[in-house]
C-alpha cells in the first residue's frame, strides 16, 4: 500500500525506479522462504496414503488438537482423497460428464472476477484519477485509500462468506460491481464533458466501493468455490484451469486496455469492457452456482439441479419420506 503513494512521489524517478522492484523482490523472497516451512496440503498427502503427515498438516492448518484432527482427516478420506481414484488430466476434465458443469462454473466465476474491472482499477487507478482532474498528490492519496478498502473487504470477507453464504454473496457483490462500474463510467464521462474537478472525487469513492465489494465477495470466493463444485479427482485440473484463466485473462485485459481506451475513450471503454462481464457473472451465479457451504461436491451437484433455469422449470426438491413428515 505504501508504494501506492511512494512509487509516484519518491521512487518514480529515473534514478530510484529500481527500488520498487527491489522491495517487491524482497517481499516475494520472504513469502517463498516461508512456504518451505509450511507442510504439504493434507488432501494431497491423503491421496498418497501418507496419513501421519496428513494428520500433522491438518493440525497445522486448522490449528486444532490431534483428537479434533481425526474426524477432519476421516472426512477427507471419505470425500475421495484416499480412494485411489486417478486424478483427471487437464483435457480429460473437459470430457468428464460427472464434474464438467461444476468445473465450467468455477472457471466462469474466476473469469468474471478477473474481467469485472479489478485488474484495471488496481493497475491504472493513479492514471484514471489523474485523467479526472486530480493532481499527482491527490491521485496518489486516492489510490492509497482505494488499496486500503481492499484490505477492509478482505478482513470482513471470511465472516460474510460463512454467515451470508457463497451463492448470495456472489450474486449481491457481482450486482453491486455492475452498478459501481456504471457509476465510474458515468463520473468519467461527466468530467470529460464538464471538467468539474469535484467529479473526480466521485471516481475515488466509486473505486473504493468497488474494491470493498470485490475483496468481500468474488476476490476470495473465485479462488476456492470451483473446488467445492468438483470431486477430489477433478480438483487439480480445475484449479490449474482456474489459474490459467486468471493469469491469461488478466494479461489479455491489460494488453487491450490502452488500445481500446484510445479508440473509444476511457468512459465508454470502461463500461463496454466491465459492465457486461458483471451482468453475465451475476446471471451465471444465479442460474448455475449452488450454495456449497457445508455440502460435499456430490450434494452441491444435486443442489445445482434445483436452481432457477433460463428455460423451463427447475427440478422440484425431493419430498421427505412419510415418517420424516410425520415427525415434522
Amino acid at each position: 500500500m505504501g508504494l501506492s503513494v511512494l512509487s509516484q512521489l519518491i521512487f518514480g524517478t529515473v534514478e530510484m525506479w529500481w527500488m520498487i522492484y527491489a522491495l517487491e523482490g524482497i517481499l516475494t523472497l520472504a513469502v517463498t522462504i516461508f512456504m518451505f516451512c509450511c507442510p504439504e496440503s493434507p488432501t494431497f498427502l491423503v491421496s498418497k496414503g501418507k496419513m501421519e503427515e496428513a494428520e500433522q498438516s491438518v493440525i497445522y492448518y486448522h490449528a486444532i488438537t490431534e483428537a479434533e484432527a481425526k474426524p477432519v482427516l476421516e472426512g477427507m478420506k471419505n470425500a475421495g482423497g484416499g480412494s485411489g481414484e486417478k486424478p483427471l488430466g487437464l483435457f480429460e476434465i473437459l470430457t468428464d460428464k460427472t464434474w464438467l458443469c461444476g468445473f465450467l462454473v468455477g472457471v466462469g466465476i474466476m473469469a468474471g472476477a478477473i474481467l469485472c474491472g479489478v485488474a484495471v482499477v488496481n493497475a491504472f487507478a493513479f492514471e484514471i484519477l489523474m485523467n479526472v482532474g486530480l493532481n499527482a498528490l491527490e491521485a496518489s492519496l486516492g489510490n492509497l485509500v482505494i488499496c486500503i478498502m481492499a484490505v477492509v473487504g478482505a478482513l470482513i470477507s471470511s465472516r460474510l462468506i460463512e454467515n451470508v453464504g457463497r451463492r448470495p454473496l456472489l450474486i449481491y457483490t457481482f450486482g453491486g460491481l455492475a452498478l459501481v462500474n456504471t457509476l465510474i463510467s458515468g463520473f468519467m464521462l461527466g468530467f470529460e464533458k464538464s471538467q468539474i474537478t469535484v467529479i473526480g472525487w466521485g471516481v475515488v469513492v466509486s473505486c473504493c466501493i468497488f474494491n470493498l465489494l470485490f475483496a468481500a465477495g468474488p476476490g476470495p470466493l473465485c479462488l476456492f468455490v470451483g473446488g467445492e463444485l468438483v470431486g477430489a479427482n477433478a480438483k487439480a485440473a480445475t484449479f490449474t484451469w482456474m489459474n490459467i484463466a486468471m493469469n491469461g485473462l488478466r494479461s489479455l485485459l491489460l494488453i487491450v486496455w490502452f488500445p481500446l481506451k484510445n479508440l473509444l475513450g476511457a468512459p465508454i471503454c470502461y463500461f463496454v469492457l466491465f459492465f457486461p462481464v458483471c451482468a453475465l457473472s451475476l446471471a451465471l451465479c444465479y442460474f448455475y452456482q449452488p450454495e456449497t457451504t457445508g455440502k460435499t461436491p456430490e450434494e452441491a451437484k444435486e443442489a445445482m439441479k434445483h436452481l432457477p433455469r433460463l428455460c423451463g422449470k427447475a427440478e422440484a426438491e425431493p419430498e421427505a419420506p412419510e415418517e420424516q413428515q410425520k415427525l415434522a
